[in-house]
């Protein structure tokens, strides 16, 4: 599970991580209308409140929100190719993640300057809404550093954060 801010690069790292064929994207299920070009291959699978409720009433999740969620077979799926499976996911979702599943499942805090953080949530073309709220949980998430059972930083370039996680998986 990959934790930090908004901005902090978790989402970066993942695309860069899936271009190595031992790492998996798990998909996530969320109530979300999908945009313009994606669909259920990708990295979501869209369900309507009441599928995403039947999820919920079998246990299939893992780790949810009020509207998205990863599933067991998802993960498992991933597993069985023999693969590492990854998700950007909030700090209460790794802390799920990691009581279903224990030592299999490690937390990585990725780690990057308040100031680049508050400049790239600046820059994003999201709601001036979107950014103060983000903005003002910004030195809460950082705080989760210390839940996570490693750290990696994302201060200098993707490709210095990408080989501390290969390092962390060998």
């Amino acid at each position: 599970c990959l934790v930090g801010p908004s901005a902090s690069g978790k989402s970066f790292i993942c695309d860069e991580l899936v271009r190595n064929p031992i790492f998996k994207k798990v998909r996530a299920v969320t109530t979300r209308k999908p945009r313009p070009g994606e669909e259920n291959a990708g990295e979501y699978v869209f369900a309507t409140e009441a599928e995403f409720g039947a999820y919920l009433e079998r246990g299939d999740l893992v780790e949810s929100t009020v509207y998205y969620g990863i599933t067991r077979n998802e993960i498992e799926q991933i597993w069985h190719e023999g693969r590492i499976v990854f998700k950007p996911v909030d700090i209460s979702g790794a802390l799920a993640c990691k009581k279903v599943y224990g030592d299999r499942c490690a937390t990585v805090f990725v780690r990057r300057s308040k100031e680049d953080i508050v400049s790239a949530l600046l820059e994003r073309n999201v709601p001036n809404s979107d950014k103060a709220g983000r903005l003002l949980s910004l030195d809460a998430e950082m705080n989760h550093e210390s839940l996570c059972d490693w750290t990696v930083s994302n201060n200098g370039t993707l490709d210095y954060a990408v080989q501390q996680i290969l390092k962390i998986v060998e």
